[in-house]
């Protein structure tokens, strides 16, 4: 029974929450200060979450990061979306950043091209 559980505790949500700690885990050990679970208003109406916001400094522009934890199609298409919708709205021409986790699936080239394309840029 003991290892039918251990099964249940790297469910795919699971494993999106050790990523996402992974991601915090680095950021705090690189001394990269950063502001949690953001959430800005874009144009259509709706707010959108980002995981991590890192504040503009001199001549550094306001990065956001977001994780990916399944590199897929819809994942994808839902951070663009996101990403197209708060980024006119945001001052300073913010710069957003995808931190993808690619252990169990590879980036690949067309997804990478994607995140381009709008100006994304992919990190795996």
């Amino acid at each position: 029974m003991l290892s039918v559980n251990d099964m249940f505790a790297l469910a795919s949500s699971s494993v999106a929450t050790l990523f996402f700690k992974d991601v915090k885990d680095w950021l705090d050990e690189k001394n990269i200060r950063y502001v949690p679970s953001v959430k800005f208003d874009g144009k259509s109406g709706f707010d959108f979450r980002f995981y991590f916001v890192v504040a503009k400094y001199k001549k550094h522009l306001e990065r956001i990061l977001q994780v990916i934890n399944q590199p897929i199609k819809s994942n994808v298409e839902q951070l663009l979306f996101s990403w197209s919708n708060t980024k006119d709205v945001r001052f300073d021409n913010s710069e957003l950043s995808a931190i993808i986790n690619d252990m169990n699936q590879k980036l690949s080239a067309a997804i990478k091209q994607s995140l381009e394309i709008y100006n994304v840029t992919p990190i795996a």
